[in-house]
């Protein structure tokens, strides 16, 4: 069994991951569902990677319960005599963050990058993942820059909306950012984090993407949970994908069940956002724990976006309320699903996860001090 390591900072004269349990190499890790028609131009661009010959990489394959035949296009597309290797493990049970976490489970090389199924990546993306990681050790976690392609004509809404497809970048220029802009598309972390992160109870909550439905957030709940551990984000803008979307999802009905799906997961990542800013156990802030507060500021935001709605109709610009009744309509309901006793569970969880990773943060900062 691998060892479990926070912290795989220099020590010394050693390199940059000289703590980590596993080689210093990459793993792109494909989560898939019924992908066998969106591969080819995914597998393509991964093939025409430029990196030096001393780094190893290779790509995992994760079959999420597919009913198609991606398992065997995703074998015979990948090129025989290409020298990095690509493998397929399966998931049976349906879920994004299910399929992430077996792709975890295989990938053999300490950094590990994320690539959707229609995600096109730049010729170095996989070398400056690497160079990225090892300049930067106080970073756990990357991401990059996403441009569209269009199967259609994109409709006039598209520009004001592209985040919600992974489309634009995180920061205007290389740095730091806030851990819950990295999306899932191109989303790259150390392995030895992710570890530490499973070390003290993590075990993701939120699904993200179950086939045909648009639920999400794992992404997002992930790279929080890493924060917690004390590790950083950040943007690389020489990290560059293309993400081919199709037709069917440049509707005004997808981009509204978005949004609504966004707002469903919004309710657990709020959670994880509260835990990391407590301050203080004023009486204000375990107000702000509750079921009956959040739904209270939820119902208060949905009346104001109704507002908005009706405000902005007589302009013929709805577009954007209606998007904020529709994250409110899906926070709402998945709090009346949740209902106050399993909430208070959850957020009890979510709490324990912080503070078990704040001490083994510290075990490890007073380790290297020691060392």
């Amino acid at each position: 069994m691998r060892k479990t390591s926070l912290d795989n900072r220099p020590s010394g004269t050693g390199g940059a991951d000289s703590n980590s349990a596993y080689p210093c190499g990459v793993s792109v890790i494909i989560c898939c569902h019924n992908s066998a028609s969106r591969l080819g131009p995914t597998l393509d661009h991964l093939a025409k990677q430029r990196c030096t010959p001393e780094l190893p990489w290779e790509i995992v394959v994760v079959d999420n319960a597919c009913t198609d035949q991606t398992a065997d296009v995703a074998a015979h597309l990948w090129p025989r005599n290409h020298p990095q290797p690509l493998r397929i493990v399966r998931e049976d049970k349906v879920g994004l963050s299910n399929a992430r976490a077996t792709g975890l489970a295989g990938a053999a090389y300490e950094y590990v990058t994320f690539a959707d199924d229609d995600n096109w990546l730049c010729p170095e993306w996989v070398q400056t993942v690497a160079d990225t990681f090892r300049e930067h050790p106080d970073v756990g976690m990357l991401t990059g820059r996403g441009d569209a392609v269009f199967e259609a004509a994109p409709p006039s809404w598209f520009d004001n909306n592209k985040r919600s497809y992974a489309i634009g970048a995180a920061s205007g220029t290389a740095g730091h950012v806030p851990a819950e802009r990295i999306c899932g598309a191109g989303m790259c972390l150390r392995h030895s984090a992710w570890d530490a992160l499973k070390s003290v109870g993590f075990s993701s909550i939120l699904p993200d993407r179950q086939g045909l439905a648009l639920t999400a957030g794992g992404d997002t709940e992930l790279v929080v949970g890493l924060s917690f551990l004390g590790w950083k984000a950040w943007f690389e803008p020489r990290l560059s994908y293309k993400h081919w979307i199709s037709a069917d999802r440049l509707t005004m009905q997808h981009l509204r069940r978005l949004h609504r799906d966004y707002g469903t997961s919004s309710m657990v990542l709020h959670m994880y956002i509260m835990a990391k800013s407590q301050s203080s156990l004023a009486s204000s802030w375990r107000i702000r724990h509750t079921w009956l507060w959040h739904v209270t500021s939820n119902v208060r935001s949905l009346c104001r976006a109704l507002v908005n709605y009706g405000i902005r109709l007589r302009r013929g610009d709805t577009l954007q309320a209606l998007l904020s009744i529709e994250g409110c309509l899906g926070t709402i309901r998945a709090l009346v699903a949740t209902g106050p006793g399993r909430y208070r569970v959850r957020r009890q969880s979510i709490a324990r996860l912080y503070r078990a990773c704040q001490l083994l943060a510290t075990e490890y900062e007073t380790s290297g001090r020691a060392a």
